[in-house]
C-alpha cells in the first residue's frame, strides 16, 4: 500500500506547529491544536514518539524538488505489507538535515535508524526497487542553502523485509537522474560528479569532471559506467532523455554553460556492444567537449518535430570585413543544428540566431555566401538582403518582433511567422522580395521559434 502524506504533513504541522527548517520551536501547547481526527488517530503513536525523542527546538525540512513534498513519508518501503516512515528534520544543536525511519511493529511505531544528512536542506527524495528485489532503496539528495553548484545524493538500503535502513553510498554531485540508462529494466542512478588528478610534471591538480552510472546489487551501490566530460563547467542549464523505441538506446543531453554566455551539450549513453557508458562528443586530445560549442545559450532542443534531440553548434565566424556573409556591425554566428545518431552526425539545418528576440533564420548553401543581415537590436528587428556578384546589396524582406500590446502599429502587410502570449515576429516583404518569389508562406517554413 502506497500512502505518501503530503495531507499528513499538513495535519501534524496543525498539531505540532512545526516549521520547514526555520528554527523555531517545533511543539506547540496541547491546549492550542486543531487536530484532523482521522490522521491525529491513524499516526498517533507516531507524533507522539516522535516528538519525545526529538524534543523542543526541531523543525522539519520538506523536500522542495522530487517526488516527495513532505517532510513525513508513511508507506511500506519494504514490502512486508506494513508501513515504514521517515521523517526529515533539523535539531537545535546544529545546520544538518537529519532523518530518523520508524517501523511499524504491532500497531506501535519503533525508531530503526538515524541519519545525517549531507547539508542543511532536503533537496529531494525518491523510493525505488533499484535491484528488482522487491524491496525498494531510498534515494535522498541533501543540498546546502545558498550553493546551487552541488549536492550529495545518498542511498539508503535494506537487505531484507523489516530490517534496518543503512546508508550505502555518497556521491557529491552536480546533475542527477533515477532512470534505467543500459535498458535491463531496473532503475539506475545517473549523475555527473567532480574530481581533480595531479599532472604527472606539476603538483597541480587538474580538473575531471564523469558521468556516472551506479546501480544496487548485493546489498552495494555499485560503478557500472564511468565516462569522463567536459571538466570547464561553471553551471547546467537542463538534462534531456530521448528514446524513440523500445530497441532504441536512451540518450542523455545535458546542456552545460562555460561562463556566462557560452555552452555546450554533452552527448551520453550506454554502449550495450562494449557494456560501457559512453560520453562520444569529449575530446580526449583537448580534453574538452568542443563540437557542440556556441556563444550564446541556446539549449538543445527538437526543432524538427522526429523525436530526436538537435544540438545546436556554432564553428564558423562570418565578420563584417569579409567577403562572406556579414552582420553590421558585430559579428554572426552560423548555428549548425547537429543530430547525434548512427555513429556519426548530420548537420539538419544551418541557421542564423537572434537569441534575444527568440528566432532563427533557416539558411541553405548558396546563401551561406550570398545573405547579408542588418541587426538593428533597439528595434527588434532584422533586414535580410542579398549579395550580388559585384557587391550590389538589394532588400527583401525585414523580420520583426513587435508586443501584442502595441496596438497602434500597423501590421497590415506584415506576415505574423511566430505568435507567443507576450509577442509576435512578423516578416514583411518588399518589392524587391515579391518580384524574387518570396512569400510568407516560405519564410513560415525558414523563421522557427527558437524556445
Amino acid at each position: 500500500m502506497k500512502r505518501t502524506v503530503a495531507m499528513l504533513a499538513a495535519a501534524v504541522m496543525l498539531m505540532l506547529s512545526l516549521t520547514a527548517c526555520t528554527g523555531s520551536k517545533i511543539f506547540k501547547s496541547a491546549d492550542s491544536l486543531l487536530v484532523p481526527p482521522l490522521f491525529y488517530e491513524e499516526y498517533e503513536g507516531l507524533v507522539e514518539l516522535f516528538r519525545s525523542q526529538i524534543g523542543d527546538g526541531a523543525s522539519l525540512c520538506s523536500p522542495y524538488d522530487g517526488d516527495y513534498r513532505s517532510a513525513i513519508i508513511v508507506e511500506d518501503f519494504d514490502g512486508d505489507s506494513l508501513d515504514e516512515a521517515i521523517i526529515f528534520y533539523r535539531d537545535s544543536s546544529g545546520d544538518s538535515a537529519k532523518a530518523r525511519c520508524y517501523e511499524s511493529d504491532g500497531g506501535e511505531w519503533v525508531s530503526s535508524a538515524d541519519f545525517n544528512g549531507h547539508g542543511n536542506q532536503v533537496e529531494s527524495v525518491s523510493v525505488r526497487d533499484m535491484n528488482g528485489d522487491g524491496i525498494s532503496e531510498i534515494i535522498v539528495s541533501w543540498s546546502i542553502s545558498g550553493v546551487s553548484t552541488g549536492k550529495t545524493l545518498s542511498i539508503y538500503h535494506s537487505a531484507e523485509a523489516s530490517a534496518p535502513f543503512k546508508e550505502i553510498s555518497n556521491e557529491v554531485c552536480s546533475v542527477s537522474m533515477i532512470i534505467d540508462v543500459d535498458g535491463d529494466s531496473l532503475d539506475d542512478i545517473f549523475l555527473i560528479t567532480s574530481g581533480s588528478t595531479a599532472s604527472p610534471n606539476s603538483r597541480a591538480a587538474a580538473p575531471q569532471r564523469f558521468a556516472r552510472l551506479i546501480s544496487v546489487s548485493n546489498g552495494a551501490a555499485v560503478l557500472k559506467g564511468e565516462a569522463r566530460v567536459d571538466a570547464n563547467i561553471s553551471s547546467y542549464a537542463s538534462v534531456k532523455t530521448e528514446k524513440t523505441s523500445d530497441e532504441d538506446t536512451l540518450r542523455i543531453y545535458i546542456d552545460a554553460m562555460k561562463g556566462e554566455h557560452q555552452m555546450i551539450t554533452e552527448l551520453i549513453y550506454w554502449d550495450s556492444e562494449n557494456s560501457e557508458l559512453v560520453a562520444p562528443l569529449f575530446d580526449e586530445s583537448t580534453m574538452s567537449n568542443a563540437r557542440t560549442l556556441r556563444n550564446e545559450p541556446i539549449v538543445s532542443a527538437d526543432i524538427n518535430g522526429d523525436g530526436k534531440i538537435d544540438v545546436p553548434s556554432q564553428i564558423e565566424i562570418f565578420s563584417s570585413d569579409s567577403n562572406e556573409m556579414t552582420i553590421d556591425p558585430q559579428y554572426m554566428y552560423v548555428t549548425s543544428w547537429l543530430n547525434f545518431h548512427n555513429g556519426g552526425f548530420g548537420v539538419l539545418y544551418d541557421t542564423l540566431v537572434n537569441y534575444a528576440d527568440g528566432y532563427m533564420l533557416v539558411i541553405n548553401n548558396r546563401e551561406r555566401t550570398s545573405l547579408v543581415v542588418e541587426e538593428y537590436p533597439e528595434l527588434n528587428c532584422w533586414i535580410v538582403k542579398e549579395k550580388s556578384a559585384d557587391g550590389t546589396e538589394t532588400e527583401l524582406y525585414s523580420i520583426l518582433r513587435i508586443p501584442n500590446d502595441k496596438t497602434d502599429t500597423d501590421l497590415e502587410m506584415h506576415v505574423p511567422l511566430i505568435e507567443k502570449d507576450e509577442y509576435t515576429v512578423y516578416a514583411y516583404i518588399n518589392r524587391n522580395g515579391t518580384e524574387r518569389g518570396i512569400t510568407g508562406s516560405e519564410l513560415k517554413t525558414k523563421i522557427l521559434p527558437l524556445f
